[in-house]
């Protein structure tokens, strides 16, 4: 319970964050809503289904849920249910992408700006710690062993010299019980 709690948090969070800050995330919400509202009034007034029904419809046609549970009964609310599924799930999924883009917008910011912060034993009072300083270039590179230097290799050839390993692998094959000898009967 207390997951979905904080998930509904973050989904206000972004929401509010996307009305607040993103145009193009105004617009969707816009057509979201209207589209909802569209439908809603349709089916309130055309299959005679309460309000919260008709909502509830249009909320699982869009999110291409539909648990078959109302279904259209006349040939104008099956064609409306056509076009109204093929427009709701293209502004839906595009909703949707619209507050994951600003949720993950907001923790690359976050990431982005940890490496640069130094924490005090003070956690308020925060300030930009010094930027790492550059590699000198009057210090010597380290130097890397010749092939012929490395250790296992001959001087001769490059290749590296046999070593030898115990046989602990092999191992003679069980030989059978004696078997007993049949006596007659």
């Amino acid at each position: 319970m207390i997951f979905f709690l904080v998930s509904a948090l973050r989904l206000l969070r972004a929401v509010i964050r996307g009305i607040r800050k993103d145009h193009e995330f105004r617009a969707l919400l816009g057509l979201f809503v209207v589209t909802l509202m569209s439908g809603t009034i349709f089916y309130t007034t055309t299959e005679k289904w309460g309000i919260i029904d008709s909502l509830y419809f249009c909320v699982m046609t869009m999110s291409t849920i539909g648990y078959g549970d109302f279904t259209p009964s006349t040939p104008a609310s099956k064609l409306f249910t056509i076009l109204f599924a093929l427009g709701g799930i293209g502004v839906f999924a595009a909703m949707v992408s619209k507050i994951v883009a600003i949720v993950l917008e907001r923790q690359k910011a976050k990431v982005h700006r940890r490496p640069h912060l130094k924490k005090h034993r003070n956690p308020d009072a925060l300030e930009e710690s010094p930027k790492p300083k550059a590699r000198s270039k009057s210090r010597p590179e380290p130097k890397l062993k010749k092939a012929e230097d490395a250790p296992g290799r001959s001087n001769t050839g490059s290749r590296p010299k046999p070593r030898k390993v115990p046989d602990t692998q092999h191992r003679p094959a069980r030989s059978e019980p004696p078997s007993k000898p049949k006596h007659p009967g």
